[in-house]
Parts: structure tokens; sequence; C-alpha cells
């Protein structure tokens, strides 16, 4: 953490800054023995790190959104077919078979459509286009997935959304840790890397207390993906 302080510290200071590395569409890694680069470096990265909290805010915010009454109410319906079921029951095998259904593809849609981001879109986009401008169309696929979960109540609409976040969250996590090995200094890399788990965890964290509280409906649980994701889309190319 000292050496984390002092080379940041060390970047104000024009006897120490250094000339970034340009020839490469998403920045260059740094020589050996050459010095840190310039605060503008740190500020890119620190960007593309936020894309390890919307991961983790991406997975943590279901579980307890869907236990929200609007969340139910706008979701669950009533089956004539099987009136014995309560929308509002503890147990999964006594609510309607449409609703259980309807939370199964919810959750597996989101993971499935980060698999087709990841191992699908993302080699081709991040190879030809670069790091960050894969990044930044991963956000703003996520973001166009977040909107329709925030606004609209249609089942196939929802998950429709779902798979959709799921693509850009995928392409994000896929170019991300390669984005940060590239052009963070030698000298803070490792804890670069560790900190994209550690942020992930962070933001599960942060999804996970905010879904304890009364107030946060779960409108607000799944707009939270989309915070980081405009962020992201503002800064990384700064």
């Amino acid at each position: 953490c000292q050496d984390f302080v002092a080379l940041v510290g060390s970047c104000w200071r024009p006897s120490h800054r250094a000339t970034m590395v340009a020839s490469m569409p998403s920045g260059g890694a740094v020589a050996k023995g050459e010095t840190p680069k310039t605060c503008f470096l740190y500020l890119v990265v620190a960007f593309a790190t936020v894309g390890a909290i919307l991961f983790g805010l991406d997975q943590g915010n279901w579980a307890g959104a869907i236990e929200k009454p609007d969340f139910i109410d706008a979701f669950c319906h009533e089956d004539p077919a099987q009136p014995e079921k309560d929308c509002h029951a503890e147990e999964a095998s006594h609510k309607p078979l449409t609703y259980t259904t309807f939370l199964s593809w919810g959750s597996s849609l989101v993971q499935f459509g980060a698999f087709f981001g990841a191992v699908i879109l993302a080699p081709p986009i991040t190879g030809r286009l670069g790091r960050r401008e894969a990044m930044f169309i991963g956000c703003f696929i996520t973001i166009l997935g977040v909107v329709p979960m925030c606004l609209f109540i249609q089942q196939q609409l929802f998950e429709s959304a779902r798979f959709i976040a799921g693509i850009g969250v995928g392409i994000v996590t896929y170019a991300l840790p390669m984005f940060i090995a590239e052009v963070s200094p030698a000298q803070i890399r490792g804890m670069l890397g560790s900190a994209f788990q550690l942020l992930m965890v962070f933001g599960m964290i942060i999804a996970a207390l905010l879904n304890t509280q009364a107030w946060f409906n779960y409108r607000l649980s799944f707009s939270l993906p989309g915070y980081p994701a405009l962020i992201m889309c503002l800064g990384i190319f700064c």
C-alpha cells in the first residue's frame, strides 16, 4: 500500500512523469525500468475498474429484488387452473408454475447472455476494435438491457432485457482484465488484477445490503448495474 501511495503521489511531480505509449489502441505495457505513467493512466484504470463493481451489482441484485412485494405484484399472476397457488407463498412449490418458470428463466438468461457475450462476441470485438472500445460497447449494451428491466412488466420483455444485459456484462468482463494488465504500471499490476476480484465481491455486497431496505424497490435494484456502466461509458475515453 505504501508503494502504491508513493506511485500515485509521484505522478503529480513533473520530474516523475513519463511518456505514455500510444502505439497500441488500448495502451501499452510499461517497459522494464520505466517510471510510472502519468496520472491520466491511473484515472483511466480507475474508470475501468468500475467494471468489476458492475459485474458484482449484476450478480448480487437478483435474489433480493425478486422478493420485493412490488416485483411479485408486477410479474406474478394467479393461475385459474391452480387456485391453491399463492404468489406470496414462502415455498416455491406453492407459487404458480408460470411464475416459478419465469423466475428460473430470469435467473438463467443473464448468465447465458454473459457467456454469449464473453465467448462469442467479445473476442472479435476486442481484437478488431481494442479493449477500451469493447468495454464501451459492453457498457452500452448493459444500459440497453437495464432500462427495459426497470420500465416494463411484461415477462417476455423482462427476460429479453436480462439476456441483453448479460451480453454487455460478459463483454466487459472479458475485456477489462486484459485492459488493466496492458496499461497498468508493472509496480501495481498484480494489485489491480486482484482488485478486480475484490471489487466484484464489493458490488455484490452493496446490492445485497440495498435490497434489505424496504424503500429500495425492485426497479431501483435492477437499475444498479446501469450506474457503473454509465460512468464507464462517459469516462473510459477521457
